[in-house]
């Protein structure tokens, strides 16, 4: 027995040794990252590779908590869809209401001993953006059929391109899939972001269904906001842009030293990171105590690659060979 589970060991070990040579890049650009480098690439190097913390995060704290419920209410939505007549806005409520008060009484727990909270407040503006987010389900579920299945948040992987993205739902239908996002984070209407964000997880759910990336013939976007559902349209300048900066995510990620494209000043002034920006824009230090720390901090990027080595190898070995 200790023979044969040597010789499983061994081989295992080759295999991965072959199908994972050490000089291949296992970098992954994330949707959520790419929704901001084709506005603009240093708000994709600040928080990934420098190490930048975003200001002023109070304002999405009300959509983190609305998203929260959204993503285990959403297995109630092809029940709700069935029904007839088409549940009301408050219906709907209704029928989340036991993820809501899970949701915010967790959130209260975490929240206990500060002195300074803001946290009902917090939570009343995510009910009422969940109660606009019902309202325009309610519109939805009454003009369009019910999907067969939704999945719902679905991390997908394309080793080929290394593109990953964490999807809110697909709603499945016989001849179609739709991509839908969730917006919880303010009031208004799609951003560039939120367009960018849900172009680039529609092109992983064109390879999750056998479809080439920019192959949209079978796949509807859908952003929905708490006043309005959007579709935006998946045109040839916008896969272009999502394809390039992509590609400049992994080449920096793989320690390409890459100029970056600055947007509009008026684009800055709404930036989350303007203080780290200034800071690095401004630094003309060339020291060599500068020049070890970015040597390290690539050096543990390097390292952090390799988790995600399974996810190549699932998609390149065969089963025989992943279940040895």
């Amino acid at each position: 027995m200790i023979g044969i589970y040597k010789t499983i060991k061994v081989s295992a070990k080759e295999i991965m040794q072959q199908a994972a040579p050490r000089n291949e890049s296992y970098h992954l650009a994330l949707s959520s990252d790419i929704g901001h480098a084709v506005t603009c690439g240093l708000k994709f190097k600040l928080p990934r590779v420098m190490g930048a913390i975003p200001e002023g995060n109070e304002s999405f704290i009300s959509g983190f908590i609305a998203h929260n419920v959204l993503e285990t209410a959403t297995e109630t939505l092809g029940r709700l869809w069935r029904t007839s007549p088409t549940p009301n806005s408050q219906e709907i409520m209704e029928a989340w209401s036991p993820y809501t008060q899970q949701v915010f009484a967790d959130v209260r727990e975490k929240d206990q001993g500060n002195p300074e909270s803001n946290i009902e407040r917090y939570i009343s503006q995510a009910r009422m953006r969940l109660q606009g987010i019902a309202g325009v389900l309610h519109d939805k579920m009454s003009q369009d059929p019910a999907p067969n299945r939704i999945v719902s948040e679905i991390t997908i992987t394309n080793p080929v391109t290394r593109h990953e993205g964490r999807i809110d739902a697909i709603f499945e239908y016989p001849e179609y899939a739709e991509t839908v996002e969730w917006k919880t984070y303010s009031d208004g209407g799609m951003s560039a972001y939120d367009r960018n964000q849900t172009l680039s997880n529609g092109m992983l759910v064109n390879y999750r269904y056998g479809r080439a990336e920019d192959d949209f013939t079978g796949n509807v976007l859908t952003v929905i906001t708490p006043t309005k559902a959007h579709n935006p349209r998946p045109t040839t300048l916008g896969l272009d842009a999502i394809k390039e900066a992509r590609t400049y995510m992994l080449r920096v990620l793989d320690g390409d030293r890459l100029r970056t494209t600055l947007p509009h000043k008026m684009v800055c002034g709404s930036c989350s990171y303007q203080s780290a920006c200034g800071f690095y824009m401004g630094d003309r230090v060339d020291s060599d105590l500068k020049k070890m720390l970015w040597r390290r901090r690539f050096r543990v990027l390097k390292k952090r690659e390799r988790t995600h080595i399974n996810k190549f190898l699932a998609q390149r070995l065969s089963h025989e060979h992943l279940t040895e």
